[in-house]
């Protein structure tokens, strides 16, 4: 998500990208090979004995790489804290505020960070701005598989708002016991 950090798991939410190239071509094999010398450099750096997955996955013919960005930043200083957005620009570097939906075309600034960690130490690529070249706007319907068809027709009074939003949302617990 761009728009929005993401609070499925992190509390203050996290802004996740998943770019996908072709496993076959030249720029996803110069990705990783780069990406895997930023991961030896981080190995032999720390003397690893643990080694975290690296932040790309191959999935059949494509290769996701995988760019994340905290919601929040907190100064290791005095403590305090800010909310992070990500810039988001078009083609011509005009600065918008869009849905970005899956199958958008998006160039990445991002900075390699290395890290150390129990579960094990890896790299983690923290973005920074995103240059959308070919956007299909996220709409939420449209997520459903389904297309307008003929047939059924519920009047206004059997619609609803659709699926609750996450943010502001505060269940009517009256009724309701605990499972």
């Amino acid at each position: 998500m761009i728009d929005k950090p993401s609070t499925k798991f992190k509390e203050d939410g996290e802004y996740i990208v998943k770019l996908a190239l072709p496993a076959s071509s030249k720029a996803a094999k110069a990705f990783m090979k780069k990406i895997d010398g930023w991961l030896d450099e981080c190995w032999e750096m720390h003397e690893s004995k643990r080694k975290a997955q690296p932040p790309y996955v191959e999935d059949g013919d494509e290769i996701l790489f995988v760019f994340k960005q905290n919601g929040v930043f907190r100064s290791k200083k005095d403590n305090s804290e800010r909310k992070v957005t990500i810039n988001v620009v078009d083609s011509k570097l005009n600065p918008i505020k869009v849905n970005v939906g899956s199958g958008s075309e998006l160039k990445v600034s991002f900075r390699p960070s290395l890290y150390k960690s129990p579960g094990g130490d890896g790299v983690k690529m923290y973005m920074d701005a995103v240059q959308v070249l070919n956007l299909v706007e996220y709409v939420p319907t449209s997520e459903l598989g389904f297309s307008e068809e003929e047939g059924f027709e519920a009047s206004e009074d059997e619609t609803s708002d659709g699926f609750k939003a996450e943010e502001g949302y505060e269940a009517d617990t009256e009724d309701e016991e605990d499972f």
